[in-house]
């Protein structure tokens, strides 16, 4: 077994090693590798306003063996978890729903499509640098609510900006207020 440091450039290496006494040539292959690690993946935040910005940092780290440009990461799909409980419930309960089931999901459709927000915009500030193989940076990360957010809802979503995948989480903080007797 021979190691060779994980960030040799990729290409063809010659050479010679002595095996068993014997001196051979030795022809070494390596293959382009790009591998980044993320860290931390999953974040929580507090305060679902529409428009509100949460900004968090995470560390990039180029373990392969290539440069790699740190991506624009644009819009993400932001779900309320409760949305298709929700619409699948107003659905049910339609008019439509005792007559046909084609008419329940007419109902779920439009309940879902009332429901769903716009994108979450996510951007990394350093967007367009290059981390060189075997370099570590901390970047800046924003994920920006859209203006049909709703105050009172819990969202939860993915980003994958290549191949990682970061979760998050957005709270919606709102107290309850003590009931009137």
């Amino acid at each position: 077994t021979h190691l060779i440091d994980p960030q040799t450039p990729p290409g063809v290496y010659e050479g010679t090693i002595s095996v068993g006494g014997a001196t051979r040539k030795l022809k070494l292959i390596v293959q382009a590798s790009i591998k980044v690690d993320v860290t931390p993946v999953v974040f929580t935040f507090q305060g679902t306003a529409p428009g509100k910005a949460h900004t968090t940092f995470i560390t990039l780290t180029n373990n392969g063996n290539m440069p790699f440009q740190i991506p624009e990461v644009k819009h993400v799909t932001m779900v309320d978890m409760d949305y298709l409980c929700r619409a699948t419930a107003i659905a049910i309960r339609s008019d439509g729903a005792s007559k046909s089931y084609e008419a329940m999901m007419d109902e779920l459709t439009r309940n879902v499509f009332k429901n769903m927000t716009d994108w979450l915009n996510a951007s990394i500030k350093e967007a367009g640098q290059v981390l060189d193989p075997g370099e570590k940076k901390l970047v800046e990360l924003t994920l920006t609510l859209p203006e049909n957010a709703h105050m009172d809802r819990d969202y939860s979503g993915e980003i994958r900006p290549w191949d990682q995948v970061i979760s998050y989480t957005i709270k919606s903080h709102n107290p309850i207020k003590p009931s009137k007797k």
